[in-house]
């Protein structure tokens, strides 16, 4: 009982007015820093890697926060198309001012367009992991790249002071938790795991 009553749940994952209240700059420069280390630079790589080629990507994000990774993006220069899904809407609604129409794309990827799928740190808040999926199978779209990432196990060794503060995270993975759920959403996918603080993992069609 007082497990769940420390716990965020939707509503206030909705109304959260910390994740709301970032400015654009400071959002942005917190891409490549510590906090973000490795997932953004795998997805830089991805997307650098698409723009090598002279391709340009569609991106959709499963919970973007506060926008910091397509911001990085943005301010490193890289050339993608954006469209993400967020419970809180005052924190999307200013990430998509802040993207502008250049790279917000909700319209979905183009013909032979190269699409990316991501989602990062959500999966330890979330009460139904099957939230996951069932936001994946809505899209209709069989991503060429897929990336995953959650906290190695559980984050900072845990929570000393977890009966008196707010929790957000439910859940920790080991490395072959995390592989095992992969593999359950996302069949067929050849995986490459990056373990550090958290881990990541990267998809590609076999």
């Amino acid at each position: 009982k007082l497990l769940l009553q420390n716990m965020y749940d939707q509503y206030e994952y909705a109304a959260d007015p910390d994740e709301a209240g970032w400015t654009k700059e400071a959002a942005s420069q917190q891409a490549g820093t510590n906090y973000t280390f490795p997932r953004y630079e795998i997805l830089r790589d991805v997307i650098a890697e698409y723009n090598n080629a002279g391709q340009v990507p569609w991106y959709f994000e499963a919970s973007p926060s506060h926008g910091l990774l397509p911001l990085g993006l943005a301010r490193d220069g890289l050339k993608f198309k954006f469209f993400g899904k967020n419970l809180n809407h005052q924190a999307l609604a200013k990430l998509i001012e802040w993207l502008g129409p250049e790279i917000w794309h909700p319209r979905g990827p183009g013909p032979d367009q190269p699409t990316v799928f991501g989602c990062f740190e959500s999966l330890e808040h979330a009460m139904r992991e099957e939230s996951l999926y069932e936001s994946y199978i809505k899209l209709a779209i069989d991503f060429d790249i897929i990336l995953l990432s959650v906290p190695y196990a559980c984050l900072g060794g845990g929570l000393p002071n977890w009966k008196t503060r707010r929790i957000g995270h439910v859940r920790g993975y080991t490395q072959g938790e995390f592989i095992d759920l992969a593999n359950k959403f996302f069949p067929n996918r050849k995986w490459t795991l990056t373990k550090s603080v958290s881990m990541v993992l990267k998809g590609e069609k076999k």
